[in-house]
């Protein structure tokens, strides 16, 4: 089962929301905001758009890409949509709609502050259309890898 999660990048004019399907759990969620940074403005250059389309970029397809996928769907993605191998896995949030509203299945949200240097994770409940989370923790960027295999330590069970 896949642990879904909702990014959300802070800018100017609002939030910029991304759905992620699989791979939502805070060591998971560091390595994909790490992916994004190489085709993101070197820091200290942040836009969050940017940044929210570099998210995309960086983990859309190599998901597809990743070693074993091709032994379960029985052929390389590549233009295959007969044997799963279709887009969804990463996806913006309408504009219009609220992160509940969108994605009532994710476990987690992280939220990447204006200037792109704090992240902080919240553990979420959207069912029901409720708009429920906790906080769980909040750092630098730079230190969100460390502070994930932290909290995922502390917290298993």
């Amino acid at each position: 089962m896949s642990t879904r999660a909702i990014y959300s990048f802070d800018t100017d004019y609002g939030m910029v929301h991304v759905y992620k399907h699989h791979d939502g759990y805070p060591t998971g969620a560091a390595d994909a905001l790490k992916a994004a940074q190489a085709y993101a403005w070197p820091l200290p250059r942040y836009e969050g758009d940017d940044y929210a389309a570099a998210f995309v970029a960086a983990n859309k397809i190599p998901y597809f890409l990743q070693p074993g996928l091709e032994a379960l769907f029985g052929a390389p993605c590549e233009g295959n949509t007969d044997n799963g191998c279709v887009g969804g896995g990463v996806r913006l949030i309408p504009q219009d709609k609220k992160p509940h509203e969108f994605a009532a299945d994710a476990a987690y949200r992280y939220q990447i502050s204006k200037d792109g240097l704090m992240v902080t994770a919240f553990s979420c409940n959207y069912w029901d259309n409720a708009d429920k989370e906790t906080f769980l923790f909040s750092c630098e960027r730079a230190k969100f890898q460390a502070e994930a295999k932290r909290w995922e330590k502390v917290n298993a069970a």
